[in-house]
């Protein structure tokens, strides 16, 4: 008996102080943490000013107040399970392999006219990486607005036959709305 309890012992602390060491380590990154909505969560590698948390509480609620009008939608059709922005550091670790292995970037095709890639959004995780605010000669706004409207389109059920498809809607959109968004 004392065997048995000794066993499951050694094999509980192991997993337990390994959770720990996990959980502690992911969350030493993140600077700010903060919340725009019941269901966005943002954290940022880096520290902002409360200009910046202004700034992108007010461009996510604006983006998603035009988008419902634009589609004429109320905010009850639409499921909006809970995003996680994340303010990565720079615009080098968005067009990173490292951190984006598989995803398209910046070096692929340049002679193409890539744009380099200031945002991401991933449907099956429902988290949104962005370049930080304070990055405005990138168009922050329109850039944000850009991968919040893909999250969105997820949310609210709103289906495209491709990505292209998907992005010059996108782009038509912000177009329309121009004033608010460059």
């Amino acid at each position: 008996m004392h065997k048995l309890i000794f066993i499951m012992l050694s094999l509980m602390i192991p997993c337990i102080v390994g959770a720990k060491d996990d959980y502690r380590k992911a969350n030493t990154a993140w600077k700010t943490e903060f919340t725009v909505d019941t269901h966005v969560n943002v954290k940022s590698a880096n520290r902002l000013g409360a200009k910046h948390i202004r700034l992108i509480r007010e461009t996510y609620e604006l983006a998603e107040t035009k988008f419902l009008k634009f589609w004429l939608l109320e905010h009850d059709e639409c499921k909006f399970i809970p995003l996680e922005v994340r303010i990565v550091e720079s615009e080098e670790e968005l067009n990173s392999r490292l951190y984006f292995p598989g995803e398209d970037v910046y070096a692929d095709k340049p002679e193409e006219g890539t744009e380099i890639i200031f945002g991401r959004y991933y449907k099956l995780t429902n988290k949104l990486y962005i370049v930080p605010p304070y990055t405005s000669q990138y168009y922050w706004r329109k850039n944000f607005a850009h991968e919040t409207i893909h999250y969105f389109f997820d949310e609210c059920g709103i289906k495209f036959f491709s990505g292209e498809k998907e992005h010059k809607v996108i782009e038509r959109f912000l177009l329309k709305y121009k004033r608010f968004f460059y």
